[in-house]
């Protein structure tokens, strides 16, 4: 099986400070990856990398066999709205939509086909336990209702990538667990690759593999906290 995402020696600075520093990393569809580190560690900076967010200074980043480096801003664009999803920490919902409205305007930059857009918001928002509150506008909605939408959003598009900053922040611990249950569950049933970016130490046991980053370099969790 060839891996979903390459990411080859990549380095990323930020003025005279150096925050990742020749990153190697591969995942595999349906694998699910946890990234942790301390605040200011490179963990949001890979993440961006990795969805064509931001450029590396140096090294090579492949996602579905495309290079990121090599891509046009339209084939790049294209790419971030039909096969990379992000959940985002500031969630970034239009304030002026509904939960419903905000998961459907994300399926129409997709191209989803308008037949399948009812099933893909009802599906999403029932995974991440929303129906009742389809029709509420993100300022009627609690902090932990609003990161639920931003997921259930992303996973509606049925991205082949996933990528979440930080996507329980919000959420009590019971609802947490429920809520990468759920982004592992998307990974296994439709081959996607999902990379969460997190501080809670309990994730580590229901992804397939946790990762470290400490001074720019990243090693299996399990290894540095050994």
């Amino acid at each position: 099986m060839s891996a979903l995402v390459q990411i080859d020696g990549v380095s990323r600075s930020f003025g005279p400070v150096q925050v990742l520093k020749g990153i190697t990393l591969t995942a595999e569809p349906g694998e699910t990856i946890a990234i942790y580190g301390r605040s200011g560690s490179g963990k949001t900076t890979l993440l961006n990398i990795a969805g064509g967010l931001d450029r590396p200074d140096g090294g090579r980043v492949c996602v579905a066999g495309e290079e990121l480096g090599a891509l046009d801003a339209r084939r790049l664009d294209e790419l971030r709205r039909t096969q990379i999803g992000f959940i985002f920490q500031s969630y970034g919902l239009l304030a002026h939509l509904t939960a419903r409205d905000n998961i459907e305007f994300a399926l129409r930059l997709c191209g989803a086909p308008r037949k399948l857009w009812r099933e893909r918001i009802d599906e999403s928002l029932e995974a991440v336990g929303l129906m009742g509150r389809a029709h509420h506008r993100p300022a009627e909605l609690s902090g932990g209702e609003r990161q639920r939408v931003a997921a259930a959003r992303a996973l509606a598009i049925r991205p082949r990538l996933l990528l979440a900053d930080e996507p329980t922040g919000a959420l009590d611990h019971a609802t947490s667990l429920t809520m990468i249950d759920t982004l592992v569950r998307f990974a296994r049933q439709t081959g996607a690759c999902v990379w969460i970016v997190t501080h809670d130490q309990s994730i580590q046991e229901r992804v397939d593999r946790a990762y470290r980053i400490t001074e720019g370099r990243v090693a299996p969790a399990a290894e540095v906290m050994s």
